[in-house]
């Protein structure tokens, strides 16, 4: 009897410190976990903001050191990071190490005889047979700066009522010629429309962690002192304009690299609709100058690079804009397209969309064109953690 019970004590002992260890196995997971993305978020935050790998190598080490694990703190060295970038492939996110420019930080935390931290000790695994644990974690953080230029036709026809006819304008607006004259309608046009879609983009993005600096580039085609429309307004218009800087729309401030967002976006494309809206659709022109703001822009050379395009009818001027959606795609900007009612130019919208990786809309009114800005604000990533 006194032999029964006492290997039931044993066998009780036994379960009690393979219980504890487990347990505290378990721990140092979590704990190593904790660590290892805490360490990659701090590398690639310090990544977006310094553009520099190594900096934030040094970040990604430092912070790694105030976190225990088994009450020891995690040691790492610049084997244990990697950099590249992330892609959303069939709804998983897939890390490149080594892919440049660089926007992503890959952390491999061990605890091992072979890791400058040494194997996890356990408490009563001499008892087992087993005195050390050797966990391995691996983290992926990805931030991206944004830049996005927003390429904005502001042809005559913008001016023209939702119904989707051309030289149709919103009821208390003449018919043409006296309609060509005046801005457009503030609340029925198709101005106000992408007006108010514009608006909800910016709501949306001012709300990021990570604000994306937007530029604004308008255009039609160009309006002379020869034209018909300067005879009936007595107004020349440029084929393309800027009218937002992608550096007007973010000013950098604190250590965390956290910016405050002007408020320019909403009044820039207010103001276009105090004057009237001339030309025809040169659509190559505004693409090709928002590829121009976005080269000539280098203080942020690792930001990700985005176009969105936004028509309501054919392009009719200038060179064929899928030509230089070729040129975007080599220079790895994407270009997102939107088509506003029907009669827009919808095939080499979608040719460029494809082209270059982007996605294409069709917005067969006012509603859809909200819908579709809304989903491109939501879709930019700011930080992913694997």
């Amino acid at each position: 009897m006194l032999v029964l019970i006492g290997m039931l004590l044993v066998l009780f002992l036994a379960m009690v410190v393979f219980a504890v260890d487990v347990s505290y196995m378990q721990l140092t997971r979590t704990e190593l976990r904790a660590a290892a993305d805490a360490a990659a978020k701090a590398g690639v935050e310090c990544l977006r903001r310094t553009q520099s790998a190594d900096k934030a190598a040094l970040a990604a080490i430092g912070l790694a050191q105030y976190n225990k694990i088994g009450g020891k703190p995690l040691v790492l060295t610049r084997n244990d990071l990697e950099f590249g970038q992330v892609a959303l492939l069939n709804g998983e996110w897939s890390f490149t190490p080594g892919a440049e420019p660089f926007r992503a930080m890959r952390v491999n935390a061990s605890l091992s005889k072979e890791s400058s931290s040494g194997p996890v000790h356990l408490l009563f695994g001499g008892l087992l047979g087993r005195s050390t644990f050797t966990p391995r974690m691996s983290a992926v953080a990805a931030q991206f700066d944004q830049d996005i230029i927003l390429a904005l036709d502001r042809s005559h026809s913008m001016t023209f009522d939702l119904s989707g006819v051309d030289w149709k304008y919103p009821p208390g607006i003449p018919a043409y010629p006296v309609g060509m004259t005046l801005p457009p309608h503030a609340t029925l046009s198709r101005w106000a429309a992408l007006m108010k879609a514009v608006d909800a983009f910016d709501d949306i993005i001012g709300q990021a962690n990570l604000q994306p600096r937007v530029g604004i580039v308008t255009w039609s085609s160009e309006v002379t002192k020869n034209s018909v429309e300067y005879l009936l307004t007595k107004v020349t218009s440029p084929v393309i304009a800027r009218d937002l800087e992608v550096t007007d729309a973010i000013v950098n401030g604190d250590k965390k690299g956290k910016g405050k967002k002007k408020k320019g976006l909403k009044k820039k494309i207010a103001s276009r609709a105090t004057s009237p809206m001339l030309g025809a659709t040169n659509m190559s022109a505004g693409l090709n100058e928002a590829l121009r703001m976005l080269e000539q822009d280098t203080s942020k050379p690792l930001a990700k690079k985005t176009i969105v395009l936004m028509t309501d009818g054919l392009w009719n001027q200038g060179s064929d804009p899928v030509e230089v959606a070729r040129a975007a795609k080599s220079r790895g900007v994407v270009v997102h397209t939107i088509t506003f009612l029907p009669g827009a130019e919808q095939d080499a919208m979608e040719q460029i969309a494809t082209i270059t990786g982007g996605r294409h809309y069709f917005a067969q009114n006012a509603a859809e064109l909200e819908a579709a800005f809304r989903e491109l604000a939501f879709a930019m990533p700011v930080l992913l953690t694997q």
